[in-house]
């Protein structure tokens, strides 16, 4: 069993007494064939393999290609994929209830966040409202939003320390960099103000098999280097540090904060140890001896400690995957899938 395998029945697993909540009802997913989205269906359909659980999802896509990685699972017949997308309206494009929706619709193309950020700002909140169209019509039993930490702007100093949820800091709007932030933050405040029950999560940094190398950060751009022979060359001194949840402990957090009705408004969901730059850099050359790590100079980047608090978190859920075992399973993953080079 590989890891991707390892880590679909470790979620399934651990949320044994969750999945019957979803028995007999259906389930929307936005941005369903993205990684996150992908993520949640392995799990789904690992959990539902040996199982009589029956759900109905709908996956609104632009992409159909990719329902084949599940053609072996029990769970594909049930998976309805259909186009939807800013020119046309949700309510029209899927006339059956949710009773459940996960939203993680966004810009297809992860160079639209560098090179057209208005563009990417003004998708993000239109597939939001396009999407609230249609759950004001049905009135789902819980809509779970899948919201970023890049809400809380520039807030992130070493002095101030893990930053809160209460946290009133908001994206420096004098910076086009802060478009995707502002994006996530009007979301969450939209979703926030319907009569139905919602909850927003905060992801922070992620690792894990799934990981897209042409996202725009720095574990990315890392492992593309080294994969490459390449060294591994930081733009800053990798001062800056963040924290790295591995990616099956963040899928088994958003199932638990959408099956779990008590579990309402915003939570950050991250790991608790912050990790400079520099050590993943270093970090990622271990595993690939050709490759040496080359630091730039000092940087004046605001978010230097870009580290949640997760106190709210904790009180459903503690991950305990460190960052090593986590960084080593997501390189060994990626092998195993012929992503990366050995």
């Amino acid at each position: 069993m590989n890891i991707l395998e390892q880590d679909g029945v470790n979620i399934a697993d651990s949320l044994s007494d969750f999945w019957h909540r979803l028995d007999g009802r259906t389930l929307l997913i936005t941005g369903g064939s993205g990684y996150i989205g992908r993520s949640l269906l392995h799990s789904l359909a690992v959990a539902t393999e040996n199982s009589d659980l029956k759900v109905e999802i709908f996956i609104p896509t632009r992409d159909h290609s990719f329902l084949e990685r599940f053609k072996h699972f029990r769970l594909h017949k049930n998976l309805i994929a259909f186009e939807w997308g800013l020119g046309n309206h949700l309510v029209t494009s899927l006339k059956s209830k949710s009773d459940f929706i996960i939203h993680g619709a966004g810009p297809v193309d992860v160079s639209a966040y560098r090179s057209a950020p208005s563009q990417m700002m003004g998708e993000i909140v239109g597939l939001t409202e396009n999407l609230l169209e249609y759950a004001d019509k049905y009135s789902p039993k819980k809509l779970l939003n899948l919201s970023s930490g890049a809400v809380y702007g520039d807030f992130f100093e070493v002095t101030n320390g893990p930053v809160k949820e209460t946290c009133s800091a908001a994206p420096n709007l004098e910076n086009w960099r802060s478009c995707y932030g502002e994006a996530k933050r009007y979301c969450e405040l939209l979703i926030a103000s319907q009569n139905y029950a919602n909850a927003s999560a905060r992801i922070f940094t992620v690792m894990g098999p799934n990981v897209s190398l042409q996202a725009p950060f720095a574990l990315a751009s890392f492992l593309n280097q080294a994969s490459q022979g390449k060294n591994i060359k930081l733009s800053s001194d990798g001062t800056a540090r963040r924290s790295f949840l591995y990616e099956s402990e963040l899928i088994e957090i958003l199932w638990r904060l959408l099956l779990t009705p008590e579990l309402k408004g915003p939570y950050n969901v991250g790991a608790g140890e912050a990790v400079s730059i520099a050590r993943l850099a270093n970090s990622i050359a271990k595993h690939f001896p050709e490759s040496k790590v080359i630091l730039g100079a000092a940087s004046d980047d605001q978010r230097n400690y870009y580290i949640p608090d997760l106190n709210r978190l904790n009180e459903f859920y503690v991950p305990n995957i460190r960052f090593s075992e986590g960084l080593a399973r997501t390189i060994q993953a990626m092998r195993q899938q012929g992503v990366l080079s050995s």
